[in-house]
């Protein structure tokens, strides 16, 4: 797909991810609707795309994990911009705690914002989407959409949900001009993680990648109509298809870095 000139909603604008996002999606010509939270964040990112070549990003203020704040966001599409030809759902929160060590306050947002705002959004829009000539869906998941790894149950529940929900989704678009994708990062370095969490990864030697890195593989996967699953980085890749294969292989590894992953979750509550 050439990205020129379409019009992208981007969700979760003001992460890491969702700034980088942003920026190589505008270097592609798109013209984009920024949306997030922090209206501020949003103000700088704008003014930072649009002083180069004086396109207009727009900015589009909205709590997406609450009803009202969708409802904003769906109001706003369809009143000012029918024409819309990309849904990128990039925004996505997590906790990194044993689900018995957790308070649960976090739970309902988790789910909201990972889950049920893409759900939501989508089908709210879909008739815009399906109206134009061709068009694109991206979520943007995680590899612990396929692994269910410990510390991260609730996260990995909404990330293996949405991946069912754009494979599903995938194939009752089957008869339209449709680019379905699930997009499975593994850890990046923003500020989504917590500094334990980080250095569990460290401990534990789990890769990460760039916000660079992994906006530019999603814009690529774009540019070249890929569907279905994409998944970055090895072994991340091979292990989700052992675990599709042999889970008892991967539960097996699990256990013995279970100590590692309890010592950090417990360290992540202590002040």
């Amino acid at each position: 797909m050439n990205l020129e000139n379409k019009n992208i909603l981007l969700t979760g604008a003001c992460g890491g991810l969702g700034t980088e996002l942003a920026r190589q999606l505008h270097r592609s010509g798109a013209n984009l609707i920024l949306v997030g939270r922090n209206s501020e964040a949003l103000d700088r990112l704008k003014t930072e795309l649009n002083q180069y070549d004086g396109s207009t990003s727009i900015c589009v203020t909205a709590d997406i994990s609450k009803l009202a704040g969708r409802e904003e966001l769906i109001d706003y599409c369809k009143t000012h911009h029918a024409d819309l030809d990309i849904l990128i759902n990039n925004a996505g929160v997590n906790e990194f705690a044993l689900l018995a060590d957790s308070d649960g306050k976090a739970y309902a947002n988790i789910l909201e914002t990972n889950l049920t705002a893409p759900i939501h959004i989508i089908h709210q829009l879909l008739p815009l989407l399906k109206a134009r000539k061709e068009a694109a869906i991206v979520n943007v998941g995680s590899t612990f959409g396929n692994i269910g790894f410990p510390g991260y149950s609730v996260y990995s529940a909404t990330k293996f949900g949405l991946r069912g929900f754009t494979e599903a989704l995938r194939r009752e678009l089957v008869d339209d001009n449709f680019q379905v994708l699930y997009f499975a990062p593994r850890a990046i370095q923003t500020k989504m993680n917590s500094e334990v969490a980080d250095e569990m990864n460290h401990q534990l030697g789990s890769k990460s990648d760039s916000p660079e890195d992994v906006a530019k593989q999603l814009v690529q996967a774009l540019i070249n109509g890929k569907t279905k699953q994409s998944f970055v980085g090895w072994p991340e890749k091979f292990f989700v298809r052992l675990n599709s294969l042999f889970p008892s292989i991967v539960d097996g590894a699990m256990k013995k870095q279970f100590s590692t992953v309890k010592k950090y979750s417990e360290n992540n509550f202590i002040d």
